[in-house]
């Protein structure tokens, strides 16, 4: 028989499966490609692990948790040294914190949208309005006035890529501006800029300031060829109140493709300064 003394203070499979937190399978699996392979075997089979294992299966798990794959974590514990493990902690340390700012700035888009979302089922659309607005600076795109559909495509790619590589976006959507002139030619679709709100201010790319003051605040629903009727309303809003529409449209969706079923139920809000 074999002598149980030397397998003292070891733990069995059972019992080294639950200090780990996992399935015994999981050890036999380790064994069978040797990534962790038990301290002792007894003749019948039986695996038995000490104590100083469950710091090497904790560094096992958390390479894996940081997506590295078992074979590469295998050559790491077969080859390291104490250099070797420095310099791969400092290597997935970085790799987290990219991976953390990463999902801080998912966490800030969703918020964003959950807020223009919230604030979208609780407004009426048929209601105009006119109040102060703070100055705001955009990031803005070149000009895309008089474009064909093309440019335009290639525009809006560009902005967009310059929004991820930087990661600027922040969750707001992508508005656009619209002169006096293009709106009294009832050039809707003739964008002169497209901007977006940004986390804060970058001087390495165009930004654009949006004055402080009253601003007329409407909203049109459907395609974006039939906003006439809702410019008409703002006219009529500003006329019947004794306003003048001194500057430029800013219009971004409320609700879009994400939200919502059909380009009919689209809501864009339309802003404009007064005085």
């Amino acid at each position: 028989m074999e002598n149980n003394e030397k397998f003292k203070g070891h733990f069995t499979t059972g019992e080294f499966a639950r200090l780990c937190n996992v399935k015994k399978q999981t050890l036999f699996h380790y064994d069978e490609i040797g990534l962790l392979v038990p301290a002792l075997k007894a003749d019948n089979g039986y695996r038995y692990y000490s104590y100083q294992q469950f710091d090497l299966f904790s560094v096992i798990e958390l390479l894996k948790d940081l997506d590295m794959p078992l074979k590469e974590i295998k050559q790491f514990i077969y080859n390291k040294t104490p250099e070797q493990l420095i310099s791969l902690f400092e290597e997935k340390k970085k790799e987290t914190h990219e991976k953390i700012s990463h999902l801080k700035q998912m966490e800030r888009i969703i918020d964003t949208k959950l807020e223009i979302t919230k604030q979208g089922i609780a407004t009426n659309f048929n209601d105009i309005t006119v109040e102060f607005e703070e100055e705001e600076q955009f990031f803005i795109s070149p000009l895309i006035e008089n474009t064909s559909e093309k440019e335009f495509l290639s525009a809006v790619s560009a902005f967009i890529e310059i929004l991820y590589t930087r990661k600027l976006d922040i969750g707001y959507p992508i508005g656009a501006i619209l002169t006096q002139q293009q709106i009294d030619d009832e050039a809707f679709e003739n964008y002169s800029y497209l901007y977006t709100k940004i986390s804060e201010p970058d001087i390495a790319i165009a930004m654009h300031t949006k004055q402080a003051g009253k601003y007329i605040t409407a909203y049109h629903i459907g395609e974006e060829r039939f906003k006439k009727k809702s410019y008409d309303a703002i006219r009529k809003f500003a006329n019947d109140r004794k306003l003048e529409v001194v500057g430029d449209a800013y219009e971004e969706y409320v609700f879009e493709e994400a939200a919502v079923s059909n380009i009919e139920q689209y809501v864009t809000q339309i802003k404009m300064r007064v005085e």
